[in-house]
């Protein structure tokens, strides 16, 4: 910790950082983040410039597209097409490995859409092989988890060449 600086003072500081974040699990990483810069000898406006905001579904994110542009982009109304947009939307905007239908219904959320049944989406995606259930040891505790297919991948992608 730099010297003269004191601990609550960097605590103040990486708060008001993350506090623009509002999932409060998200808060609370972009705070340790926030804070362990600091007491490195960093400042809170390096440490905001320097570390990537945490990924969250609906944020621009490192492309600069929202999880609602996103989908309105692809135009797609089908709740099966819809789930696999989203998969696809967490695995490559927001670096998620795996999402469980929890993550899907708060894609729902966050892109302002009615949800349907997500566990019955997900198994017909299955089907279809768009989707498979991800690896055991991967889900961190979850009960279950997904990841896309290429056949998923490739679905999606030919969709945003398409609207490109």
């Amino acid at each position: 910790m730099k010297e003269g600086k004191p601990y609550a003072e960097l605590v103040t500081k990486a708060e008001a950082a993350a506090n623009a974040i509002k999932d409060p699990e998200l808060r609370r990483v972009a705070f340790e983040r926030v804070l362990d810069d600091l007491l490195s000898g960093g400042s809170t406006t390096k440490a905001m410039a320097t570390t990537p905001p945490p990924n969250t579904v609906g944020t621009a994110l490192d492309k600069g597209i929202s999880i609602g542009e996103f989908i309105r982009r692809l135009g797609l109304k089908k709740h099966t097409d819809l789930v696999v947009a989203f998969g696809y939307y967490l695995e490559k905007y927001s670096g998620a490995t795996e999402f469980s239908p929890a993550d899907i219904n708060r894609c729902y959320y966050d892109a302002k859409m009615d949800t349907s049944n997500t566990s019955q989406m997900i198994i017909r995606n299955i089907r279809r092989g768009y989707v498979m259930q991800a690896k055991p040891g991967n889900s961190k505790g979850r009960k279950k988890s997904y990841t896309l297919t290429n056949t998923g991948e490739q679905f999606v992608s030919e969709l945003l060449g398409a609207k490109v």
